[in-house]
């Protein structure tokens, strides 16, 4: 993996808990199906969680590239302790497809030796479209349909315990977000990554952030979420389903 890559990674595990000077590191390999076949744009997402509270509180996220790695799938998780009952979700993904996954956050009995953990395929899921912890695949934005380029993922966002994670179709994205009321919803700062991108997708970045630094209110219907300011739509979101 490139240098860049795995700092991204421990970057985006880092800002999903609280940041330690002497985090822990989960420490684990990820088995997948018997010849199963990922695509060069294969992900893996690891979601840890604290299970402890009446509300799970994710402690640390994890995103790395996994196309021609060797099986079991390697990973490291770094995560700031203390914490109670530890969960694991594990996903593989690419362009905006779940193609395997774990079945839900799987309890952690050790934490002390290597985990196992076997994911089967995605298949189909239904989507219960809440605001928080659901993948939220961008639809359109200012008025403009989204846009994608080859071997990038749609641009989506997660919405989990006041972070914000995602993706403008080219940069990561994440920052925080505030949720004090059914249809009230503030974004705090968003940071993105620095690719260079094409122009089209600049643009379609500096829409997303226009969005988030304007919204104050949402709206869920079936599956669609809608950032508004007042009555005015600044931006509309797909429900896929976290799994």
């Amino acid at each position: 993996m490139k240098r860049g890559a795995v700092s991204l990674c421990l970057a985006a595990a880092l800002w999903a808990g609280a940041v330690h000077a002497d985090p822990e590191l989960l420490r684990g390999r990820l088995s997948l199906p018997a010849n199963a076949e990922l695509p060069a744009t294969a992900m893996l997402r690891l979601e840890l969680f604290d299970m402890s509270q009446p509300t799970a509180r994710r402690l640390s996220l994890l995103e790395q590239p996994v196309a021609g790695q060797p099986r079991p799938l390697v990973f490291v998780l770094p995560y700031a302790p203390p914490a109670g009952n530890l969960a694991l979700r594990a996903v593989v993904y690419a362009d905006g497809q779940v193609l395997f996954a774990s079945a839900g956050a799987q309890p952690l009995a050790n934490t002390t030796d290597a985990i196992e953990l076997a994911i089967g395929a995605a298949g189909e899921r239904s989507v219960t479209a809440t605001l928080d912890d659901t993948d939220w695949q961008l639809v359109d934005v200012g008025g403009v349909p989204v846009r994608t380029v080859p071997g990038e993922r749609v641009a989506y966002m997660v919405l989990l315990d006041g972070l914000l994670t995602g993706g403008s179709g080219c940069n990561k994205l994440m920052g925080d977000y505030s949720h004090p009321q059914p249809g009230v919803l503030r974004f705090g700062r968003v940071a993105s990554t620095r690719m260079a991108c094409p122009p089209e997708l600049q643009a379609q970045e500096a829409a997303l952030f226009d969005a988030f630094a304007r919204a104050d209110a949402y709206r869920i219907e079936d599956r669609t979420l809608t950032l508004l300011i007042g009555d005015k739509v600044l931006a509309r979101f797909f429900a896929r389903a976290l799994p």
